[in-house]
């Protein structure tokens, strides 16, 4: 069985999987099995309200540990909204791209409308939300 620790992220893990600097940040996690980086997440929390904009990148160490990555990147959010109070989670996913409105629908979050243009070559979007349960 391999070996999956959360810890704190470091920048250097998002270079590791995507190859450039992020403009994320804090806070955040990383998913390292075995040794490797295998996924970066985190949320963008709003400075005047309870909300936050959710983010995740997964690379391709984690593909053939999927569900035991997804589990360990859920921890890693529930404790973050537990820690920031938050009542709103936001997460964005090119339209179409059918594993990740899975997966996201898999954790909870409820697709909210499509955003037209907004993602990074011009594609639609599609915003979700989550809502904690016992968020005040």
């Amino acid at each position: 069985m391999p070996s999956l620790v959360i810890r704190p992220f470091e920048p250097a893990d998002y270079v590791t999987l995507v190859g450039y600097p992020t403009v994320h940040g804090a806070p955040a996690f990383t998913a390292v099995i075995d040794g490797q980086v295998a996924a970066c997440a985190g949320v963008e929390v709003f400075p005047r309200a309870p909300v936050g904009h959710a983010w995740a990148y997964i690379g391709p160490v984690a593909k053939p540990h999927g569900i035991f990555v997804a589990r360990g990147v859920v921890r890693g959010l529930l404790e973050i909204i537990r820690e920031h109070r938050l009542v709103r989670v936001e997460a964005d996913t090119i339209r179409g791209w059918a594993s990740a409105q899975r997966w996201l629908e898999w954790m909870g979050f409820e697709a909210e409308g499509v955003m037209p243009k907004r993602g990074p070559q011009g594609e639609d979007m599609i915003r979700y939300a989550l809502f904690p349960k016992g968020a005040a």
